[in-house]
């Protein structure tokens, strides 16, 4: 169930928005869970606006989507934001799909 309903969702607007760091996508999946497919495709579009990947890059993007996904949590060292600033990981995006 999480797989039809987070992570493809999930996983499509990470190809959507050029997201291509297995972390990047891990996080994007568990956002998903947090705020659901459509107000992470939100997020994603305001994010977008104000640090385009294109230009800005991925990690500034993500850094800034962590922004705007955390408006809502009410508490401020939530993990997925801790791993979003990490900088060393060894996740793959294959390690999700087994």
């Amino acid at each position: 169930m999480s797989i039809k309903y987070y992570y493809e969702p999930a996983e499509k607007l990470a190809r959507d928005f050029k997201i291509t760091n297995g972390r990047n996508i891990a996080i994007l999946f568990d956002a998903a869970v947090q705020i659901g497919p459509a107000g992470l495709r939100r997020r994603l579009r305001a994010t977008e606006r104000k640090v385009p990947i294109a230009t800005k890059g991925e990690q500034a993007f993500m850094d800034e989507l962590a922004q705007q996904i955390d408006l809502n949590i009410p508490y401020a060292h939530h993990p997925r934001r801790m791993a979003m600033l990490s900088s060393k990981t060894s996740l793959k995006i294959e390690d999700f799909k087994k």
